[in-house]
């Protein structure tokens, strides 16, 4: 990592922690200068403005949705196997420190009525097409049975796993455990291939 990425990571670091202590509103371009150890001068030539750190913290959520994707289809490999790992890079991604201050903060802003950019609206889209496309090319490899298009059955599967994993996280209802994530990947798992392979 050069030395710009390193300063643009702690800034956006600071960014979320201002922000997730104080709301979007309140917080303050002087505090993320403090919180990140930089000058205002230094934090205004990477961000003019609070829209364009925010926009910068978005786009970190990015580029870990759209890395956490696995290898493409194997007909070499059973679907439990490919699922398997799937659901180990989403668990991977989705109990990190750094996903879940992100996650908490864009969430409470669009539950205060924040829209998102176009452009992030349809990375998030594109984001979610990996998984898509791995259930088409099982379809077509006769490993999964159902006749519920692929996006639906994306949809359910994500609600399951989530639900157990993400969501209880991001609102705060639970610390998860080792054990947790290990009996959230066996239940998706096992809905997974009863629901739509059976």
């Amino acid at each position: 990592m050069s030395k710009k990425e390193e300063l643009e990571s702690k800034i956006i670091e600071a960014a979320v922690g201002e922000f997730l202590a104080r709301g979007y509103d309140s917080g303050s371009m002087e505090n993320i200068a403090k919180l990140a150890e930089v000058s205002k001068r230094t934090l205004y030539k990477y961000y003019p403005n609070k829209e364009a750190v925010f926009d910068a913290i978005i786009e970190k959520l990015l580029l870990g949705v759209c890395s956490s994707s696995p290898a493409a289809y194997s007909k070499s490999e059973s679907i439990e196997e490919q699922l398997s790992k799937i659901i180990d890079y989403k668990s991977a991604l989705m109990t990190s420190p750094d996903y879940v201050d992100i996650s908490r903060l864009v969430l409470s802003e669009i539950i205060k009525g924040r829209k998102l950019a176009p452009n992030h609206l349809e990375r998030f889209s594109v984001s979610e097409q990996h998984f898509i496309k791995w259930i088409d090319a099982a379809k077509k490899d006769g490993k999964i049975a159902s006749k519920q298009s692929s996006e639906l059955i994306a949809n359910q599967f994500h609600s399951i796993f989530k639900g157990q994993i993400f969501y209880p996280v991001i609102f705060g209802f639970k610390e998860l455990s080792k054990n947790d994530v290990k009996t959230a990947k066996k239940i998706a798992l096992e809905f997974f291939i009863n629901s739509f392979c059976k």
